[in-house]
């Protein structure tokens, strides 16, 4: 689950699974069936012995799980037939079902798509991240052993720089290069100045948006989890909504209400639709 979920979110179900021990036999499927929705595609290990390989289309999964030197292939298959074959390959054939409630699995079931859909977000922008050139030295994934952001951290790489990172980050300490003289132009009629037409500019598009909430609505307890959103006019989450913490800021606070600021890069509309039904709020610019 850690792998799906993240190490944080894990933590929290199995808590959770000790306040209500029925949840237990609901989490793992529940987890599953989250994975496959927040997934495009995946080929690997699921666990030791069993391998799965697939790509989801409009039309479907399509793909294959391999265990024990037998495969079960599937095509334009439907997410729950497709989870349905994972959690037999995982050994649950039989699930107790007994006590669990709708509406308990509903909340479990939200809660579960956020924590992957987040902890998804997060790996990809770690990605991105890494990809960033250094602000020290301009190194891509690589770093001269003379850029401090190296030194500092031992995890980044030092010597796979190349002859262009260590420039950067020698800088202007190299002597200047000798001047040359301009070569003399020939005598002639003078040429027509050309100016360049200006450029049309194409706005960005809008990366956050703002959700606006009287103090009545900030207060409200989530109709799941009865916990509050708020510490002290900074975004935390209850349980349900924990995942997205770091995508939600407070822009601005007053004494009629706040202004909250939403990474649309880490969120997805249904998170936003969620957040704001939670709000019972409908007052969101920028979608």
């Amino acid at each position: 689950m850690a792998s799906v979920l993240g190490e944080e979110s894990a933590g929290l179900l199995i808590k959770t699974i000790d306040q209500t021990p029925i949840l237990e036999h609901a989490i793992v499927p529940r987890t599953i069936l989250a994975w496959l929705q927040a997934s495009p595609s995946f080929e690997g290990q699921v666990l030791d012995g069993i391998d799965m390989a697939f790509e989801k289309s409009e039309s479907g999964f399509t793909g294959a799980i391999g265990m024990g030197g037998e495969s079960y292939a599937f095509e334009a298959a439907n997410v729950f037939h497709v989870g349905a074959s994972v959690a037999v390959a995982l050994g649950m054939e039989e699930l107790e079902s007994e006590g669990l409630r709708t509406l308990d699995i509903e909340r479990l079931g939200k809660t579960i798509d956020l924590m992957c859909k987040a902890h998804r977000v997060t790996v990809e922008l770690e990605k991105a991240d890494s990809l960033s050139p250094c602000k020290e030295c301009g190194g891509v994934g690589s770093h001269p052993k003379t850029c401090q952001t190296a030194l500092k951290n031992p995890k980044v790489k030092k010597d796979e720089a190349d002859a262009g990172d260590l420039d950067k980050a020698i800088g202007d300490s190299a002597p200047p290069a000798a001047p040359t003289a301009a070569k003399p132009q020939k005598a002639g009629a003078p040429k027509a100045a050309t100016v360049a037409a200006p450029k049309a500019s194409i706005p960005k598009a809008t990366s956050t948006s703002t959700m606006s909430l009287t103090r009545s609505e900030a207060a409200t307890a989530c109709s799941d989890c009865a916990g509050h959103q708020f510490v002290d006019d900074k975004f935390v989450g209850c349980i349900c909504f924990e995942a997205i913490a770091k995508a939600v800021k407070v822009k601005s606070a007053t004494g009629a209400g706040l202004v909250l600021e939403l990474d649309r890069r880490a969120l997805e509309q249904d998170d936003v639709d969620a957040l704001a039904d939670a709000f019972k709020t409908g007052v969101i610019d920028g979608k």
